[in-house]
């Protein structure tokens, strides 16, 4: 049954419709939240916090949420990180003897903002009877949360290849390099550091049309003192919105040591490709069907003869512009 608040309505919702001979259950915990309210990820950015769950029960053991991909909020220059709408966390629970009944109590505490916030508690129950676990209803819905949760990146298509920082407190930042196939059009990227540094929103720099993609993020003032370089962060980056569409991959790295003012090979490969674009401008005035034009410019030149001298540097200057 859904518990009701002003700002929300909270349920449990099963993948199956008995707990079978598994040891481990899909479940799914169900926000839908009112327009213009959100509720938060596991790192709730500059202020929040991701909802808690108190569990008791029969023929219980262990319950385990996962995070779906978020969105990034931004309220008075606060960064935070959840999801609005109808979002379902899925949780992996364990049962204490599979084939059996279960019986679940739970107490959720989570925080509903919106031009203010509001702490909410809900008390849920919910029952599994034994039996055959075919699909339920619910099945898709928390499949599709499911898929939005950021894994290794293999099934997506997308691997970091390097993870580098610079600097020291406020002046530190990071660079992530990716390589996707296929590629990456509008990716977004979330850093959590076990000191509590945080990171503002990334710079992002598309190149060989999204398949390979830099993103460059500057310590947010007054959350670290030290240098990041050989600290360990999980980096998630993804594209997409929780339960349509998403890609996404998470990792645990330790940051190497990199510069700001770093030209990548890419850079230097674009300089090049410029540098090739001017000689071939040069050889095209070469082309046979070019030539009567240089004969009109020689004429226009001959005509000069004579003229003022002011005049005719702005001629020239005209023609090379």
């Amino acid at each position: 049954a859904w518990a009701k608040t002003e700002q929300a309505t909270v349920r449990l919702v099963s993948a199956v419709t008995a707990t079978g001979d598994s040891r481990e259950l899909p479940l799914g915990l169900q926000f839908k939240l009112q327009p213009g309210w959100k509720i938060y990820w596991r790192n709730a950015g500059d202020a929040g916090y991701p909802p808690k769950v108190t569990w008791t029960g029969n023929n219980f053991d262990s319950a385990r949420m996962s995070w779906p991909l978020p969105h990034r909020f931004e309220v008075l220059g606060l960064q935070s990180f959840g999801y609005s709408g109808d979002v379902i966390y899925p949780i992996t629970l364990a049962v204490h003897q599979p084939g059996r009944p279960l019986a679940l109590e739970a107490e959720v505490d989570f925080l509903t903002c919106a031009d203010i916030c509001v702490p909410q508690h809900v008390a849920l129950s919910f029952t599994l009877p034994a039996g055959p676990a075919s699909a339920s209803p619910y099945a898709h819905d928390i499949d599709r949360f499911t898929a939005s949760v950021p894994g290794d990146g293999g099934s997506h298509g997308l691997v970091i290849t390097r993870a580098e920082a610079w600097g020291k407190g406020d002046s530190s930042g990071l660079r992530v390099v990716i390589d996707a196939d296929p590629p990456l059009q509008k990716p977004e990227m979330f850093i959590e550091s076990a000191d509590g540094r945080g990171f503002g929103p990334p710079t992002i720099k598309l190149e060989k049309d999204g398949r390979h993609v830099v993103l460059t993020a500057n310590a947010l003032p007054g959350t670290a003192e030290e240098t990041p370089v050989g600290k360990p962060v999980t980096v998630t980056v993804g594209e997409g919105t929780a339960g349509q569409a998403t890609r996404g991959i998470e990792r645990s790295v330790t940051l190497t040591a990199g510069d700001p003012a770093t030209v990548l090979p890419e850079r230097a490969g674009m300089m090049a490709m410029i540098g090739f674009a001017l000689i071939g401008g040069l050889i095209l005035n070469l082309m046979p069907c070019v030539l009567p034009v240089l004969s009109l410019k020689v004429l226009g030149l001959i005509s000069h003869g004579g003229g003022h001298r002011g005049h005719i540097r702005l001629s020239f200057i005209a023609s090379s512009a």
